[in-house]
C-alpha cells in the first residue's frame, strides 16, 4: 500500500504523517526510512527476503514526487520506479508512507495512487487576502479570530510565504501556482508600493529572528498586530 500525504496545510499534513507512523509502530511494524531514489528497490528487497510474510514492513520517505517527475521525464515507457510504485500501491504486504510539502494538484505521482490532502482553512485565505494597505481593521479582526483556533506559528509561516509571493508578483517573477491563485496574488500586489512590500517582509524577518533568538517579548500575534499597524 502506498499512502501519499500532502496539502497546503503542511502543519496538519505533517502531524497526520507522524501520527500514522506512530500507529504502525505500535502495531509492531519494522520501519525503515528510505530516500526517494531507493523506493524502486523495495519490491526487489522484499522479493529476496525470507521473512516476507513474517515481518511487517513500513517504509518512510518524503518528497517522492520530485524524484518521480525527474525519472519519468527522462524515461519513456514504464520506468522501474513507476512499476515499483504500482506494485506497492496494489500490495497488502508492503506499506510506504510519503509526505509531500505541496498541494495535490501539483503532484504527478497522484495518477498512481489516491492522496490524503490537507487543505488550509478558509479563514487563513481570508487573512492572506486581507493583507493590503488601508485594510488594517479587517486584517486585525480576522487575525484575532483565526489565532484563537489556529497555531500562531502556522499563521506566521503562511503570512511570510504570502508576502514573498506578493513581492515576486510585483516583479513579474511569481512561481508556478494554480491559475486562480496567480490572478489574486497579482491583483493584491498592485495595491502595495514596492517599497512597503519589502519593508513589510523585512519586518516579518525581524520577527522571525526575534523568535529564534528568544529576544522578542511580544510573541507572534502581538508582533503581527504592531507590523500591521505600521503598514496597513
Amino acid at each position: 500500500m502506498l499512502t501519499i500525504i500532502c496539502g497546503e496545510d503542511t502543519a496538519a499534513s505533517r502531524k497526520y504523517f507522524d501520527d500514522l507512523k506512530k500507529q504502525y509502530l505500535t502495531e509492531n511494524y519494522f520501519a525503515s526510512e528510505v530516500k526517494p531514489e531507493q523506493v524502486s528497490e523495495i519490491t526487489k528487497e522484499l522479493a529476496n527476503s525470507n521473512n516476507l510474510f513474517e515481518e511487517k514492513r513500513l517504509f518512510i520517505t518524503t518528497n517522492l514526487d520530485k524524484y518521480y517527475k525527474k525519472i519519468t521525464f527522462r524515461k519513456r515507457g514504464e520506468d522501474p520506479l513507476s512499476k515499483a510504485l504500482s506494485e506497492i500501491s496494489a500490495s497488502k504486504q508492503i506499506i510506504v508512507l510519503d509526505w509531500e510539502d505541496k498541494s495535490a494538484w501539483e503532484l504527478k505521482i497522484k495518477k498512481i495512487t489516491p492522496v490524503k490532502e490537507f487543505k488550509m482553512k478558509e479563514d487563513i485565505f481570508k487573512l492572506l487576502d486581507s493583507l493590503y494597505p488601508k485594510n488594517k481593521l479587517n486584517f486585525l479582526q480576522i487575525l484575532d479570530s483565526l489565532s484563537q483556533s489556529t497555531e500562531e506559528q502556522f499563521i506566521f509561516i503562511m503570512l511570510a510565504r504570502h508576502i514573498r509571493n506578493l513581492i515576486l508578483a510585483a516583479s513579474n517573477s511569481l512561481p508556478n501556482m494554480a491559475p486562480w491563485q496567480t490572478s489574486r496574488v497579482i491583483s493584491q500586489a498592485q495595491k502595495w508600493s514596492s517599497e512597503n512590500l519589502v519593508k513589510f517582509y523585512e519586518g516579518i524577518q525581524r520577527i522571525d529572528i526575534g523568535l529564534k533568538t528568544s529576544s522578542n517579548p511580544q510573541g507572534i500575534k502581538k508582533s503581527l498586530d504592531i507590523l500591521a499597524c505600521f503598514f496597513l
